[in-house]
């Protein structure tokens, strides 16, 4: 890894060859899996569940309404509250779906 052709290196080159060997970039598939396979916890808070998904969307690459769209569908698939869960269901326009996760927020 350092060679001799290191030392001629600046203090931020070797700082980011560092930087990029140990923290690597998430990997694209490893992340919509950690995602999809995030369920809510018997005594997590919806607020608290939602919180986590979009943490978890980070390194997904889900924009705009696809982010959306996502968030709904794990959302739906998974939340215990039943009533809550139904009526976030109904919701098509995705105006209305994003007013249930800023309530849920």
């Amino acid at each position: 890894f350092l060679t001799e052709a290191s030392a001629d290196k600046s203090y931020a080159q070797l700082t980011k060859l560092l930087a990029d060997l140990f923290s690597p970039k998430p990997v694209l598939i490893a992340e919509r899996f950690k995602f999809q396979q995030r369920n809510q916890q018997p005594s997590e808070f919806i607020s608290d569940y939602v919180a986590q998904l979009r943490k978890l969307t980070e390194h997904c690459q889900f924009e705009g309404p696809r982010l959306e769209d996502a968030l709904r569908y794990r959302f739906v698939a998974d939340i215990r509250n039943s009533s809550f869960k139904r009526c976030v269901a109904k919701v098509n326009h995705r105006s209305r779906a994003a007013f249930f996760f800023e309530v849920a927020s």
